[in-house]
């Protein structure tokens, strides 16, 4: 169960990773 714990967590960290990058994306073009 430790390795679904550590993919969810990896999941989670990748999909925030996106979402900050998309934020900055967003910020430079405005």
């Amino acid at each position: 169960s430790l390795k679904a714990v550590l993919s969810i967590l990896s999941f989670l960290i990748a999909t925030r990773l996106i979402e900050n990058s998309s934020k900055n994306k967003r910020l430079k073009s405005s």
